[in-house]
């Protein structure tokens, strides 16, 4: 594999990168760590890192200790693929790795890792007391219940390896990603890293998908309507329209309980603000799904009105949809819905009338 590097400028040049194959394990470590934003990126979410290097309980050493923005732990194993050895060996010390990262208490983990957890949990919640006690606790979840997510990073993937990693991503209720780096040499001998992803759990392929939406939609002028406002968490991503309520706006939002499909949505949220029940009348007429069976199969459209006692009209897609099909689906229901539903909040906002004065 080779790469083309064109530097442009009034002196265009065009160069080949060649690959520069890992000769040690060891090297492959030293690109990961200085670079978590690889891990991010492939993962969709927030990664910190805890750790490189780490000994786990019983002596065990993994490459790197990491965290998501959720809380939970991350186990990083990095291989050359010459040697990985036995596939069934190397899966089950991944499995071994988590069962012995679960043994420690939080306050066993703080301080193995020298203050570092405290540190991150701090950068996460933004200095909000409430905010990093709700974090700490969550860290201790899922510490208690093993839910520490698993990655294993390669130079290359043999075949066997990818449908066996792919099997477990779609049928095991765990977070595992396997991806792979290669890397390339340039003229001024500095290095470019190139991460693919090869394997990944439904749910981490929806946030990963999410985080490429949030910085579209973060782009000024990339929605077809005008925005106020851009919110972002890894389970969900909220586009407020200028003008409205917060209570009023679309949303795409990863369905856990449904393999994690996303859904390109319209909420309401304030059971106690009287426009919304018009607007939840509307979307959820047969005139609204009508309209939306000409964009959107049918099997897709889901009105759901007892969410938040208000409703949601959500349009259903699989985890690995593509965020540009996502995007446009987005478009399709805001140009489907965005002059209606203006329409109905200015005429329901509108103060009523003065009565007239008798005689």
């Amino acid at each position: 594999m080779h790469i083309v590097r064109i530097q442009r400028g009034p002196a265009q040049s065009v160069s080949l990168l060649q690959e520069q194959r890992y000769e040690k394990d060891k090297d492959l470590e030293r690109d990961l760590a200085s670079a978590p934003l690889l891990l991010q990126q492939i993962m969709g979410t927030p990664i910190y890192q805890l750790a490189t290097s780490f000994r786990l309980p019983g002596d065990e050493r993994v490459a790197g200790l990491y965290m998501d923005s959720e809380g939970r732990p991350l186990i990083c194993e990095v291989r050359l693929a010459r040697n990985l050895g036995s596939t069934r060996e190397l899966l089950g010390q991944l499995l071994d790795h988590v069962s012995a990262l679960s043994q420690y208490r939080i306050e066993d983990l703080s301080a193995a890792l020298g203050g570092k957890l405290e540190e991150s949990l701090r950068h996460i919640s933004r200095g909000e007391v409430e905010r990093y006690a709700s974090l700490w606790q969550q860290v201790s979840e899922n510490l208690r219940a093993g839910r520490v997510g698993m990655v294993l990073v390669l130079d290359r993937a043999p075949s066997h390896l990818q449908r066996i990693c792919r099997y477990l991503c779609q049928n095991v209720k765990i977070q595992f990603v396997l991806l792979t780096l290669k890397r390339f040499r340039a003229s001024d001998d500095s290095d470019i890293v190139v991460p693919t992803l090869v394997a990944q759990a439904q749910q981490q392929q929806a946030q990963a998908n999410l985080l490429e939406l949030a910085v579209q939609f973060a782009q000024q002028g990339y929605a077809v309507v005008p925005l106020d406002s851009v919110k972002h968490r890894p389970n969900w991503l909220a586009l407020y329209p200028r003008g409205w309520p917060a209570s009023v706006h679309y949303e795409f939002l990863i369905h856990t309980d449904q393999d994690c499909r996303i859904g390109v949505e319209i909420h309401l949220e304030d059971r106690d603000l009287p426009q919304l029940r018009e607007l939840s009348r509307y979307l959820g007429s047969a005139d609204m799904k009508d309209a939306l069976k000409v964009h959107f199969d049918s099997a897709r459209i889901h009105w759901d009105p007892l969410y938040l006692g208000c409703g949601r009209l959500s349009v259903l897609f699989d985890a690995a949809s593509d965020p540009d099909g996502l995007s446009a689906a987005m478009s399709a229901l805001m140009e489907l819905t965005y002059a209606r539903i203006n329409e109905r909040l200015r005429a329901l906002s509108k103060p009523p009338e003065a009565p007239r004065s008798a005689g």
